[in-house]
């Protein structure tokens, strides 16, 4: 029950939120990026302006960890299958981002279900790695 509520907790503090400005930290020593993150319920969309000057953008979707659980029981003459759900307390978000020029950066960012902050990494086609902080 608790994690349903956290769980509950994080998707109508997603309704209130616009657009944040996130950093985006290359892995070698090129300065950092910045992106724009903009969460709703069930996914988020990314945005990152590359040194390049090409815009990548695409969706994310939400993708929350859990345990479903099955059983059946029979009390007297009544007989049924039973199930439920528990919900972990992070969750992630799992997308490609696409630019014009043809780069595509593979995304996966950790988030903690009740903060909403969270920490994960893009990759590009040509292997440049980054690292995404929602704080």
């Amino acid at each position: 029950m608790r994690n349903f509520i956290l769980s509950l907790s994080f998707f109508i503090f997603l309704i209130g939120c616009g657009p944040k400005t996130i950093p985006v930290i290359p892995i070698d020593d090129s300065p950092p990026l910045t992106g724009q993150f903009k969460q709703r319920i069930g996914a988020a969309t990314l945005t990152i302006k590359m040194h390049s000057g090409e815009i990548l953008t695409g969706d994310l979707v939400w993708l929350i960890g859990g345990t479903l659980s099955t059983a059946y029981g029979k009390v007297g003459d009544i007989s049924g299958t039973y199930s439920g759900m528990t919900t972990a307390n992070t969750g992630v978000y799992k997308g490609v981002l696409v630019g014009a020029k043809g780069t595509k950066m593979t995304v996966e960012i950790e988030v903690h279900a009740f903060t909403g902050k969270g920490v994960g990494i893009g990759i590009t086609n040509d292997g440049q790695k980054f690292q995404i902080i929602l704080p």
